[in-house]
């Protein structure tokens, strides 16, 4: 009988991904405890940073003044705003909660020894006092929301009244030491996700398989953590402009919204391609994620004194309050995307659902000490926990290609077919021929 050619016995076989990627990603071929200990890594990174943060220089520095006298503030544009407040001694406790006041009082800005302008208004409103003591909370009645001078010269006009014995003006302004130290930190991230996001954009364009739309997500991520937190930033602090402060206003809005959205697309994605999840899921998740996002930009401009306190309570309080939602609901999709996916994906799902549970909290609380501390932990922990997500994602997107798919594409560069030898050993394909002679029908 004649024996079969080796071409016959062999069968083609189409080795792919079953949810119709185009290729591996370093999330589906990694080992437990190299992602483990990746995640572990990043988590010390961001705890370091905002750890340097809490010891580091206070973002807003102040003092007291007693207005009997004049007083000057020396300051230079990197304390960025100055907000003067007024605190009244009271002779004895008050017994209402509130006494009215009326004063005049004369602003000089000098730059250089020469007088740049000079602001004379008059003051009056209800000051609150708490019971049993006996000064009145501060109560703001001036704000220059950028300084463009070294000097400020502050004269009071008050009328004597019988209730109040004297008084004093408390300052404010940004501490230029933050100024220098969030240059820093942003600077080291930035260089970070750049060389990483220019290695992970040159592997996809030159990957021979392809890409997937986490990947293209990923990509996109990179460049929203290096443009989200401001490479400008050096402009606002040495140029203090409006520009330059609407510039990080949105960019640090669109940068940590952006980090919410993508990792929702990155789970319904998913589930829709697992036909685990229904459209309509999509609809709700991008009807909350627009109204997070204006509610971001209007938590940002909060910080600029454009609004007053009471509209500023309600714009940060219903941010928070979507925030939390959202975040819910993503991780809710997250669990429940991987208790219904099978054990070839489960481990995926498992990792993108710690990473993104830490991404949320970490935001969480870093929005939360910037509103509650006067230490730079809250911005620190914000920029690292940013970079970081970023950074994860392309560790867990990186284009895998294993050393027999990389010798398969670049063999048929530099050698020819017949210089294959087959995967049969000639031991196996002898014995296959003996057995033919010797039993021809049984073969």
């Amino acid at each position: 009988m004649k024996i079969p050619k080796l071409d016959e016995m062999l069968y083609d076989v189409q080795i792919g991904d079953v949810s119709g990627q185009d290729s591996l990603m370093s999330v589906e071929t990694g080992s437990v405890k190299d992602d483990i200990l990746s995640i572990l890594l990043f988590l010390l990174i961001i705890i370091s940073t905002g750890m340097a943060g809490y010891f580091g220089p206070p973002i807003r520095k102040s003092g007291l003044l007693d207005f009997k006298y004049h007083q000057s503030i020396y300051l230079t544009p990197k304390n960025r705003y100055l907000r003067l407040s007024i605190l009244f001694n009271l002779e004895k406790p008050a017994q209402n909660n509130s006494l009215p006041v009326k004063f005049d009082y004369t602003i000089k800005t000098i730059k250089k020894g020469q007088a740049l302008a000079e602001i004379k208004k008059q003051f009056q409103n209800n000051c609150l006092i708490l019971p049993g003591q006996t000064q009145t909370l501060p109560m703001e009645f001036f704000y220059d929301r950028f300084v463009r001078y070294d000097e400020a010269d502050i004269q009071i006009g008050f009328d004597k009244n019988g209730e109040f014995v004297g008084g004093n003006i408390l300052w404010e302004s940004l501490d230029e030491y933050h100024a220098f130290f969030n240059i820093w930190v942003r600077s080291i991230f930035i260089v970070s996700s750049i060389i990483v996001c220019t290695l992970f954009i040159t592997r996809l364009y030159n990957s021979k398989n392809g890409y997937n739309k986490e990947q293209i997500i990923t990509a996109l991520m990179s460049q929203v953590a290096i443009y989200g937190t401001n490479p400008l930033y050096p402009l606002l602090v040495f140029f203090p402009y409006s520009l330059f402060s609407y510039v990080e206003d949105i960019a640090f809005s669109v940068s940590t919204t952006c980090v919410l959205l993508s990792s929702t697309l990155i789970i319904v994605l998913n589930s829709i391609a697992k036909k685990n999840k229904k459209l309509n899921t999509v609809f709700i998740v991008v009807g909350i994620y627009a109204f997070l996002f204006i509610f971001a930009i209007l938590h940002e401009f909060t910080k600029e004194n454009v609004f007053s306190p009471s509209l500023a309570y309600i714009f940060n309080l219903i941010y928070g309050i979507l925030f939390v939602l959202y975040s819910l609901i993503t991780i809710s999709l997250s669990i429940l995307t991987l208790i219904r996916t099978d054990s070839s994906e489960r481990h995926k799902f498992t990792v993108y659902t710690i990473v993104f549970a830490f991404t949320f909290i970490f935001l969480g609380i870093s929005t939360l000490f910037e509103a509650k501390t006067n230490n730079s932990s809250g911005a620190s922990l914000m920029i690292a926990t940013i970079h970081c997500f970023a950074i994860l994602l392309v560790y867990f997107h990186w284009p895998y290609e294993t050393s027999i798919d990389q010798q398969y594409n670049e063999g048929f560069d530099d050698q020819n077919v017949d210089d294959f030898e087959p995967s049969i050993d000639e031991e196996q394909i002898n014995n296959l021929q003996i057995k033919i002679e010797s039993d021809p029908e049984e073969a």
